[in-house]
Formats: C-alpha cells, sequence, structure tokens
C-alpha cells in the first residue's frame, strides 16, 4: 500500500537529478530557499489518489503506474540519446536518432503521460474548482467530482482524444537546461504569455486543449528535452508540420520557456543545476506574488 502518491512521478523527476545522492534542486517559490532533495521526497502527498482515505486501495495508483512505466524506458532512452550527442555540431545526428526513436507508438504513450501530469496535480483541481465555482452543480457532487483520483481517471477519459489533435514539437537543447515544477504539462493561448499570470487563466481546463488552434501545452520531457504541443490545424505560413518534429533551443529560448514554467508554478520549482538569481528574480514578477488577493 503506497502512502506517499507522487502528483509528478519520481521516475520523471530523477532526470533532474545528477548530483551526490541522487539529488536535484527543489526551489520553494513561497519561502525563497533552495534545497538539494532526493525525487522521492518532493511532490507528493499522503494518499493524494486515494478515493476514501480511511480505505485506501491504491486502485488510481496502480492505474497511473501502468503508464509511468511505459513512459519511464521512453524518457530513459531519450536521456540516453540526447546525453550521446552533446553539441551543435551533432544535432543532425541527434535529430535523425529522435526521429527514428519516436515512432507513433511511442508519440501516444508520452501524450498519455502528458494528459495525466496536465490533470494529476493539485493546481490543476484547484483551476477546476474555480471554474466550477458558479455553476449549478451541488457542492457535494462538485467535491466528489474533485477527488484527485476521481478527477484524473474522468478527465483523462474526457480529454486524452483532445490530445489526437496535437502535434509534437519536440525541443533539444544543447547549452542550458530546461526546468520544471510542480504543474509540469500545462497549456496557455498563443502569444499571450500574460494568461500565465492570471489566477487560473484562459483557456478552461481541459476545454480547449486540441480544440482551438491558438492553445497549446507545454512539457518539459528531461532537462535537455521541452515538448511543445500544437493544434494539428496550427498555421506557420503554410508549412505542413509534421505530427512529430525535431528542433533546437538556444540559450534564449530556454530561457523564454524556463520563465514561462516558473510563472506557472505553484509553489514549486525543480533545476538540474543551482540557479536562483534567475529562478526567484523571475518567480518575483508573477501576480501570485504582487497581487495575492487575486490567489486566496
Amino acid at each position: 500500500m503506497t502512502k506517499k502518491q507522487h502528483y509528478v512521478p519520481q521516475f520523471y523527476l530523477e532526470s533532474w537529478a545528477i548530483h551526490k545522492n541522487n539529488s536535484l534542486y527543489r526551489y520553494d517559490l513561497e519561502i525563497k530557499k533552495s534545497k538539494l532533495m532526493s525525487p522521492k521526497e518532493i511532490l507528493w502527498e499522503n494518499f493524494y489518489y486515494e478515493e476514501d482515505q480511511d480505505n485506501p486501495d491504491n486502485r488510481i495508483e496502480k492505474m497511473l503506474g501502468d503508464i509511468e512505466n511505459l513512459a519511464a524506458s521512453i524518457v530513459k532512452q531519450i536521456n540516453e540519446i540526447t546525453n550521446k550527442h552533446k553539441g551543435w555540431k551533432n544535432k543532425d545526428l541527434l535529430r535523425k536518432e529522435l526521429e527514428n526513436y519516436l515512432t507513433e507508438d511511442r508519440q501516444k504513450i508520452i501524450k498519455d503521460f502528458a494528459v495525466y501530469q496536465y490533470l494529476r496535480v493539485p493546481e490543476a483541481i484547484e483551476q477546476k474548482r474555480y471554474e466550477l465555482q458558479n455553476s449549478d452543480i451541488p457542492n457535494e457532487l462538485k467535491e466528489y467530482n474533485l477527488n484527485p483520483g476521481r478527477f484524473t481517471e474522468s478527465g483523462y477519459s474526457y480529454i486524452r482524444n483532445n490530445f489526437d489533435n496535437l502535434k509534437m514539437l519536440v525541443f533539444c537543447s544543447f547549452e542550458s537546461y530546461f526546468l520544471t515544477c510542480d504543474w509540469p504539462c500545462f497549456d496557455m493561448r498563443d502569444d499571450k504569455e500574460e494568461n500565465l499570470d492570471a489566477p487560473f487563466f484562459d483557456p478552461i481546463l481541459g476545454e480547449e486543449i486540441g480544440k482551438k488552434e491558438d492553445v497549446f501545452a507545454l512539457f518539459p520531457l528531461t532537462p535537455r528535452v521541452s515538448i511543445l504541443f500544437i493544434h494539428k490545424d496550427f498555421n506557420n505560413n503554410s508549412i505542413k508540420i509534421p505530427n512529430c518534429s525535431i528542433h533546437f533551443s538556444d540559450c534564449s529560448d530556454v530561457k523564454n520557456r524556463n520563465e514561462m514554467i516558473i510563472k506557472k508554478a505553484k509553489k514549486y520549482v525543480v533545476s538540474i543545476e543551482k540557479n536562483d538569481d534567475f529562478i526567484f528574480e523571475t518567480a518575483k514578477k508573477r501576480k501570485r506574488e504582487t497581487n495575492p488577493e487575486l490567489f486566496n
């Protein structure tokens, strides 16, 4: 019986852990402190997914374990491939190997994993609670369905097909590392980063991703690989975009994506390296910091 249930999986966090004792840097944006910690020590709650915490059965935990086992092998292999081909001079070799590796079946597993990470975190549930606050649904029924286990399971069934309408742009970095956070896969509108500063921004959780062309999702998969999910009909100057394509991020692009991650995080950011000044200075600019009353 698993008591400590991660809402961001341990195997995923382990990609950011390369230090002594398999530790990573966890940044607490509320108290503005960083600490080296083990992946198993962070981003979990006791009996988080249990539908009845007095009688836990680990049903959802086991369900999530199935997709995590599949995703873990893919993440491990992507780490091996990207670590083998370092430096811009190897970008063609890296592109070719990743294109060969990321078959349709593996793309599907990555999308399944992304859907769960989009839904299963506490802040996603809080956003949906906020969106439903003026609905006619009785509070008792609303809270019953916002149980993390039920919400994750039913939400996956509800939006999984939406992700089939998304193409994967896989961005690799040679020079710097992508961050991740306590909501690692999230959606937003194209060219409207200010939405990240709202207490709960448009698009509506689970309703627009994969349906509207201007809504995309960001998901840092490893410290050197970040995935951008875009709508299949997204217009890019009439250039046909394949279902999965490999691209490369320079330091400026990595910085921009990391700023999005920091602004999206509720409380915790995870880094493979110590980067206090950038992370805490960026966090100061969030409306969560400058207008905390909006989030209470």
